[in-house]
């Protein structure tokens, strides 16, 4: 019944739609239905709501609960890493993730160094299309930009650009076009 209630914020600070998901986040776990369960932690993750529950200005009070599907020894990096793919014969109820929430949560995973080795994997994948190598491209400079220091997101630009060779000449042209 939780999950046919509609739950639509009065304004963009109003954490209403959060909290309904969060309750049936909640109520699933209580009753072990784990696909309920980590559909509902996926929409409080990547702000999937009739409308975004946060305005800019609101998102540093807003965590991204990555932390806590780590904690429950959830796949999170994969569970995460497949719903950037975009492949033209998925499911329906394939879950497509928000690749700049996904790069905030990865800057605060316990597991940030494998994410960047992956990530920076699948640009240089030779068997992956231009596209799904574009897709995460664009996930790891939101990852980089997102870093909490600013030095941290310099680092990681100028790693980037040493291996400039490395990656195919349209990935090249993005990362030229990255600011430190």
């Amino acid at each position: 019944m939780k999950r046919s209630r509609i739950v639509i914020g009065g304004c963009s600070m109003d954490d209403a739609p959060r909290q309904h998901a969060r309750n049936i986040a909640t109520l699933a776990s209580q009753t072990h239905q784990w696909p309920v369960f980590i559909r509902a932690h996926l929409d409080i993750m990547n702000d999937y709501f009739m409308r975004a529950t946060d305005a800019s200005y609101a998102q540093p009070m807003r965590k991204t609960y990555l932390r806590e599907l780590e904690l429950l020894d959830i796949p999170a990096q994969r569970l995460l890493l497949g719903s950037v793919f975009k492949v033209s014969n998925a499911p329906a109820a394939h879950y497509y993730g928000n690749i700049s929430r996904i790069g905030r949560a990865f800057t605060e995973s316990a597991h940030a160094a494998d994410f960047e080795k992956a990530v920076k994997g699948y640009m240089k994948d030779q068997q992956l299309d231009p596209f799904n190598k574009c897709l995460f491209f664009l996930l790891y400079a939101s990852y980089c930009y997102q870093q909490p220091e600013a030095a941290e997101t310099k680092t990681k630009i100028s790693e980037l650009m040493k291996e400039l060779k490395a990656y195919p000449e349209y990935i090249q042209a993005g990362i030229h076009g990255l600011k430190e």
